[in-house]
């Protein structure tokens, strides 16, 4: 999934380069000519699918969530090292995402990007925001499950 951010950031690098190149190649070879039946009628064959090839999911909304999933990850992983042994970490990204949705994302949700002055948490919780459709998760429990895959 870093490799659709990097793409999607405008900032790909040279192994995401390849992922791209090898899964268009690989989808351009998979495909296959109309042929034709016993009567000689022409039968349509379903092409591949290029998401795939790519090996993202069918469906769009699935792809945002992972992407908002790991840019969670990427803001827990911020976080961690402020924590306090009696915190946890999923508690810790509940309280700021809770912070965040409650102010700066009220400001921030007509921008297409974080402004320029937003520290690396409320980026990450922006881009994460946007990926989720303006929802993030409301439960600890939730947080603590994404940070663990």
């Amino acid at each position: 999934m870093d490799w659709l951010r990097q793409v999607l950031t405008g900032s790909p690098d040279e192994a995401t380069v390849e992922h791209l190149r090898r899964g268009f190649n690989t989808w351009l070879k998979a495909g296959k000519r109309e042929g034709r039946d016993v009567d000689g009628k022409r039968r349509r064959t379903r092409p591949p699918s290029l998401i795939r090839f790519m090996g993202l999911p069918d469906n769009p909304e699935t792809v945002r969530l992972m992407l908002r999933d790991a840019y969670l990850r990427e803001a827990g992983q911020l976080i961690s090292a402020d924590l306090s042994k009696t915190k946890s970490l999923a508690s810790a990204l509940h309280v700021e995402a809770r912070r965040f949705a409650g102010h700066r994302w009220l400001c921030w949700a007509g921008y297409g990007a974080p402004p320029p002055n937003a520290d690396s948490l409320d980026r990450l919780l922006f881009l994460a925001m946007q990926c989720g459709g303006g929802r993030l998760p409301t439960t600890a429990r939730h947080y603590a499950t994404i940070l663990k895959s």
